[in-house]
């Protein structure tokens, strides 16, 4: 992941009209994004994330600002370039499977190449060669007979990945595609995309408002609220050195509190200690047990310290709870996240 961006934004921006204001959807964002790089944008709903990534894919129209992909510019507002979306050389997958139903799956992905100008499609055998090799990169060899209405719906999302890797797209975006998925779908096909994209040398845009599958499938990650980035970063980064309150609080869990000389710090749920034995007055201050999630791993634990408030405590899953919901906590200041 090291030269020039694959995907370069400079001042891009979107506003629309709300009766006599402007709503800035998208507000001045820069952003480089290198060859190869899984780069997410993760942000709560309406904070321009999917406006942002219509932009890049020549589905929305920016107001201010230029794109450039692969080293190539495709819009800039100045100077009057916009590049149809068919012609930015993309692939993109959508939360929606958008496959054809009553297609085979080689069809589906066949279609893909056969809507190209025709000075560049290819011939009946280069695309039978190109679609079986892609089913095979997405683990769809061997049912490209099967019609599209007839598979999972991880198959499905996979086919739409295949729909849209078949043309071999300098860049691929992502919006929000496992949002319709199950849980247990979800965790299967993340480490499915992960590794595909790794395996491949891909450079992904990926969508999404979850903060578990940004954190775990991504090389890095910008925040982003009201249409802008609050921070880029890689995950690590993110979740222990946020920026601001906001990204703090977003990302994961945690209790902001007071430190001693008066600035607010965060201790994340993992950081907090939990014993039912501690000795008072030994760094340990008793607590209230008020509520337990069980999560099978771990439990999560609300807890009440007199005079401290309340905090998020995470305990390993199999320890059961202190009798009467009574026991002591523990805030190590080097634990603690200092917010800016």
């Amino acid at each position: 992941m090291s030269g020039a961006p694959m995907l370069a934004l400079r001042g891009l921006g979107r506003a629309f009209a709300l009766g006599a204001e402007r709503l800035h959807a998208v507000a001045a964002v820069d952003l480089d994004i290198a060859a190869g790089e899984f780069f997410t944008l993760l942000g709560p709903s309406g904070c321009g994330k999917t406006t942002l990534l219509r932009m890049i894919a020549g589905l929305e129209r920016p107001d201010a600002g230029h794109i450039d992909i692969g080293g190539r510019r495709v819009f800039d507002a100045g100077q009057g370039i916009d590049v149809a979306a068919a012609s930015r050389g993309l692939g993109m997958v959508f939360q929606s499977y958008t496959v054809w139903p009553h297609m085979t799956v080689f069809e589906n992905v066949a279609f893909a190449l056969s809507t190209r100008p025709w000075r560049s499609r290819l011939r009946p055998a280069e695309i039978s060669a190109r679609v079986l090799a892609t089913l095979e990169a997405v683990a769809l060899g061997g049912i490209e007979s099967r019609r599209a209405s007839d598979l999972s719906g991880g198959q499905k999302q996979r086919l739409a990945l295949a729909r849209a890797l078949v043309a071999e797209p300098k860049l691929i975006l992502l919006d929000e595609p496992m949002s319709s998925l199950d849980a247990k779908l979800r965790e299967h096909l993340r480490r499915e995309l992960k590794a595909l994209q790794e395996s491949l040398g891909l450079t992904f845009v990926f969508v999404t408002h979850d903060q578990g599958e940004a954190l775990a499938m991504s090389h890095r990650v910008a925040v982003m609220r009201a249409g802008r980035i609050e921070q880029i970063g890689t995950p690590r980064q993110i979740y222990r050195a946020p920026a601001n309150a906001f990204v703090a609080e977003f990302i994961g869990n945690g209790t902001v509190v007071q430190d001693g000389a008066g600035a607010p710090v965060l201790y994340r749920p993992e950081d907090i200690g939990f014993s039912t034995t501690a000795t008072p007055g030994d760094d340990w201050l008793p607590c209230q047990v008020l509520g337990a999630d069980y999560s099978g791993s771990s439990t999560d634990l609300v807890v009440l310290a007199p005079g401290q408030g309340r905090f998020l405590v995470r305990i390993a899953g199999d320890q059961p709870l202190p009798e009467g919901r009574q026991g002591f906590i523990r805030l190590d200041p080097e634990r603690a996240i200092r917010l800016r």
